[in-house]
């Protein structure tokens, strides 16, 4: 029997190099497809790229995966074209990047450190990045050395992207606030998120749980913002039984 696609959206500042570890084991039950954010030139381009890529390979139906940055442009996908999405997974994910004070959302980060954050790639964006990878890991997983194998990951490019892609992520994070549509995601959807996730804080996909009628969340003790690259059996073990958990249901 032919396996079902599942196209791969990686974060910010990420190529698809990050699924390294956990690829084999989702091609066990899925053909994958691998989205790339290299040499973006605008911010509707995060969605047009997926969009074309499966109008190329003209696939009539398919899950999303989305981690980070790439669970935004999955929930856009999904909210705004008519695809047969079979499932929606989101890791680490968030339906709003940025906090509002305005409207008492206080889950994400503060628009100041995005800006700074895009004022201070320019200067030195070796430094930019390097701090961002080491703070998706928890104390745990620093402590047992995951950073310092995930830079050996890397290690083969002096940056994963060109400075105006990157900067162009950061505008998407800044811009995108999907949450007035979480209502409308009506396929049904996982949640991952690592328990000390200090990129994306657990209370985003608690928040999303509230709004999305058929979900599923794991929280993944003791994890930071990448379990799927620290614990890539255990992640790749809640997605399998999710997809036939649902399968056994239809």
């Amino acid at each position: 029997m032919k396996k079902p696609y599942l196209i791969l959206l990686p974060g910010w500042g990420m190529s698809s190099i990050v699924w390294k570890k956990i690829a084999p084991h989702l091609s066990e039950k899925f053909n994958l497809i691998y989205i790339d954010w290299n040499n973006i030139k605008s911010l509707d381009e995060f969605k047009n790229r997926v969009l074309d890529t499966i109008n190329k390979l003209d696939i009539k139906s398919f899950s999303l995966l989305g981690w980070s940055l790439g669970s935004l442009v999955a929930q856009e996908i999904l909210i705004n074209t008519s695809y047969k999405i079979k499932h929606l997974i989101l890791m680490g994910g968030t339906s709003c990047f940025i906090s509002n004070k305005d409207n008492l959302y206080t889950i994400g980060w503060d628009k100041r450190i995005i800006k700074r954050m895009k004022f201070q790639l320019h200067k030195r964006p070796h430094d930019v990045l390097l701090n961002f990878y080491k703070n998706m890991f928890s104390k745990e997983e620093l402590n047992n050395k995951y950073y310092f194998e995930f830079l050996k990951l890397f290690s083969h490019n002096s940056l994963p992207d060109s400075l105006n892609s990157l900067s162009l992520g950061l505008d998407y994070l800044m811009q995108s606030d999907l949450r007035s549509n979480l209502k409308n995601i009506t396929v049904p959807t996982l949640l991952i998120h690592g328990q000390n996730d200090s990129i994306c804080p657990i209370e985003t996909s608690l928040y999303m749980k509230n709004y999305i009628p058929n979900y599923h969340v794991e929280i993944v003790n003791n994890t930071g913002h990448i379990p799927f690259f620290t614990l890539p059996d255990y992640c790749y073990n809640v997605i399998k039984n999710f997809v036939e958990g649902v399968s056994n249901n239809d």
